[in-house]
């Protein structure tokens, strides 16, 4: 998932990121970078209802994640 495919998606950086609940700044970010976080694709799949679709492996990465931290 492309950041200026969200951007455009939901209007400018301002709208991304009050759907997303998160900076302008940080909408910013990632259009800088040119990558989105894996569970911000996730959730923008979600908010689009699939209109826009999170990358391949995305739920896996961070599940591996999630497996590598250790236990409390």
């Amino acid at each position: 998932m492309a950041p200026l495919q969200v951007t455009t998606h939901f209007g400018n950086q301002q709208a991304t990121a009050d759907a997303v609940g998160c900076n302008q700044s940080t909408v910013s970010d990632w259009i800088r970078a040119g990558v989105i976080p894996d569970a911000r694709q996730l959730q923008i799949e979600k908010l689009t209802r699939r209109a826009l679709k999170a990358e391949s492996g995305c739920l896996e990465r961070i599940l591996q994640k999630l497996n590598k931290k250790p236990a409390a």
